[in-house]
């Protein structure tokens, strides 16, 4: 399980650096995940494996796991995959014939937790406080609590982790009526992913989420200036 602590005997090697001008680098790769060697185990069993102190983190992630292995168990084939992506953020099982479709149709990013899911399930959550009686203040704090949980639960991606901060920013902006632009939000998000993870830059999740979402932002008062209709606002 995800936190446990295994001994075992191994050798040690420094990953392979890239042979070819260009070629895919994966010690460098590597690298920016802050992995810098790779044990290959003489054998590995589960004896050897024990629980330890499990922080928060560990405890989600092991839920994130038990999530994962209920799917596995009680879904479909067909939607086992899908629903682990949509879900928990997990496409390993995604086939790659339909990983190659989603590309093709240009709607790939519906399986990356980004924006849209983020703001679907706050949105939800929060009509569904409001409909059961809880103030709209509480609402917004529960959130505020709610948001990271969910954002670990999903793999964290750079993607999700922006989508998460840049909500827990306007429901903090909400909740103490703060008037901040969006533009704000999003560089003081950037800032502080690149204080906690510099290389976090290097990954095209980051890069894509944060090119995107700063382009709607911009863009967005031209298209309300020149189309009236909802409609073709969302065109």
């Amino acid at each position: 399980r995800y936190g446990m602590t295994c001994t075992f005997l191994g050798e040690l090697k420094q990953p392979s650096a890239a042979r070819n001008f260009y070629a895919f680098d994966y010690r460098q790769y590597l690298y920016q995940q802050h992995i810098h060697w790779q044990l290959t185990p003489d054998e590995l069993s589960r004896f050897s494996c024990r629980d330890g102190h499990y922080s928060l983190y560990d405890r989600m992630q092991q839920w994130r796991g038990f999530g994962i292995r209920w799917i596995e168990t009680h879904f479909p084939n067909d939607l086992r995959g899908i629903s682990k992506a949509l879900l928990f953020g997990e496409r390993s099982d995604v086939s790659e014939n339909v990983l190659d479709s989603y590309q093709d149709l240009g709607i790939i990013h519906l399986l990356a937790v980004s924006g849209l899911h983020v703001g679907l399930v706050v949105g939800a959550m929060f009509l569904w406080l409001i409909r059961l009686g809880v103030t709209k203040e509480r609402s917004l704090e529960l959130l505020l609590l709610v948001v990271p949980l969910y954002v670990v639960m999903t793999g964290a991606a750079p993607s999700a982790v922006r989508a998460g901060f840049m909500a827990m920013v306007v429901l903090i902006a909400l909740r103490f009526r703060l008037r901040l632009h969006a533009l704000d939000g999003i560089r003081w998000v950037a800032l502080f992913m690149l204080a906690v993870n510099p290389y976090v830059l290097f990954q095209v999740g980051f890069q894509l989420s944060f090119l995107v979402s700063f382009t709607l932002i911009v863009s967005a008062p031209y298209i309300q200036r020149h189309y009236e209709s909802r409609m073709a606002q969302l065109i």
